[in-house]
């Protein structure tokens, strides 16, 4: 059951092509080639959404995580919807969210030894790709340890204040934006390349120069777009709820 499933990535044409991809239905045309990834990511938010109705309605995503971890197992043949509803990212996602949900009870366990689960991330992460393990199975645990220890660690103060962990941070808070802007780049990086007829020493510090470039773009564009976007709607929504606070139930 492939990642990207039916989801197309070439170039769209047209208004009908448009809608469905800024809109990120299922099956959308990508201008970028990694908004069918995002497709997943809103299918997750709305399975959760489900449960702003009835807590009841839980059961839901629960359904969906163990069929897709059913299909996984059972290494069943989906295709079409199928392959979409019960894709393994959506698993990943559920990683993700545990994490958060873990680092939220950091309290509750502080002497469960998180450098030592750290370590184990790393290694098993190495392992994975060693060994070419499942992406589920393979990165993502090793991706949850990495995710949920380092963010308990900093958050008591045990990782050792240092300029590279700032620079490494700040790369962290713009990967968002270098994950929307490196697969076009890349792509004209490796159409381009044959042209040149150079050496594989030259290629390789090309290589490095375009992948340096993308992190100091992305950065850049976090720095300059997305955190004053974000600020501004930040800042909206706040008006909005005092709005709605001061107003009252009965206003």
């Amino acid at each position: 059951m492939g990642a990207v499933g039916p989801l197309k990535t070439a170039q769209p044409h047209g208004l009908s092509s448009l809608v469905p991809s800024l809109l990120l239905l299922y099956g959308h045309e990508s201008y970028d080639g990694v908004s069918w990834t995002l497709s997943y990511e809103l299918y997750f938010y709305l399975l959760f959404a489900v449960i702003l109705v009835s807590r009841r309605l839980i059961v839901i995503p629960v359904l969906v995580f163990g069929l897709t971890f059913l299909a996984r197992q059972w290494d069943l043949p989906l295709s079409g919807g199928g392959e979409f509803l019960l894709n393994e990212l959506v698993l990943e996602f559920a990683l993700g969210m545990l994490a958060a949900q873990l680092y939220m009870w950091r309290e509750k366990w502080p002497h469960l030894p998180y450098r030592s689960l750290l370590v184990l991330g790393i290694t098993y992460g190495y392992l994975a790709s060693k060994f070419d393990f499942n992406r589920v199975s393979g990165y993502g645990p090793a991706a949850f340890l990495l995710v949920w220890t380092t963010a308990v660690l900093e958050s008591k103060k045990q990782l050792a204040k240092s300029r590279l962990l700032t620079m490494l941070g700040h790369l962290g808070d713009a990967s968002y934006m270098i994950y929307l802007i490196h697969l076009p780049i890349l792509n004209i990086l490796v159409k381009q390349l044959p042209r040149l007829h150079a050496p594989e020493a030259v290629v390789i510090l090309l290589a490095v120069a375009v992948a340096a470039s993308i992190c100091v773009v992305g950065i850049i564009a976090h720095d300059r777009v997305e955190k004053p976007m974000l600020a501004w709607l930040r800042r909206r929504v706040q008006k909005s709820n005092k709005s709605v606070h001061i107003a009252g139930p009965g206003a």
